[in-house]
């Protein structure tokens, strides 16, 4: 999106409707509910940034599929630490959800873990062994890094759900890097965030 100089949401938007995949409309919906949840477009103070993220398991097998959108705000401090502000999830429930709290429950835990995957999960390797052996050296993120606001709106669409795995884990990590990229200035290919100077002037 940046680099063809569209606004995040709409340049995905635009792409989907191109395509000729199944979901395509269930697809548009997602980002369309997501955006107005985070108040998309709407100003934030110097430092902080939204991010759009759209999410689809099997999608393309026109059988069963997933799909879900989610916006991160973001901020970054000057000397470069991290704080998710905010979550706004839409996510489908397909013909129905047998237990909607169990799915709530699983979205809010995924973004608390995959926040781990984007800023500190990492495994370093030297003289041929893990240095990170026990959990006492393994960093996690702390209680106070969890967002504060986890919102999520259901819709109902018409197809079967292929499941509430692990769908959120790339949708977190490339969310929370494009708005550190908006922020910093800077754009990193390669997990996790936290081992970068995220630091800005």
């Amino acid at each position: 999106a940046h680099a063809a100089g569209m606004d995040p949401y709409r340049y995905r938007r635009e792409l989907i409707a191109r395509t000729s995949l199944p979901y395509k409309d269930d697809m548009i919906r997602a980002l369309d509910i997501a955006a107005e949840m985070s108040g998309w477009g709407k100003p934030l103070p110097k430092g902080t940034a939204r991010a759009i993220a759209l999410e689809e398991r099997g999608g393309e097998t026109n059988r069963m599929a997933t799909i879900s959108a989610m916006v991160h705000t973001v901020s970054v401090n000057r000397e470069g630490k991290v704080k998710l502000e905010r979550v706004d999830i839409a996510h489908e429930t397909g013909f129905s959800l047998v237990n909607p709290l169990s799915v709530k429950k699983q979205l809010e835990g995924q973004i608390t873990w995959f926040y781990n995957d984007a800023m500190h999960q990492a495994n370093t390797i030297k003289d041929g062994h893990i240095v990170e052996n026990n959990f006492n050296a393994f960093k996690l993120s702390r209680i106070d890094e969890d967002p504060p606001e986890i919102n999520i709106r259901f819709f109902k669409t018409g197809h079967w759900l292929l499941g509430m795995g692990h769908d959120r884990a790339t949708s977190v990590q490339s969310a929370i890097g494009d708005a550190i990229f908006q922020i910093t200035g800077k754009r990193f290919r390669d997990l996790p965030y936290g081992s970068h100077d995220l630091s800005w002037t």
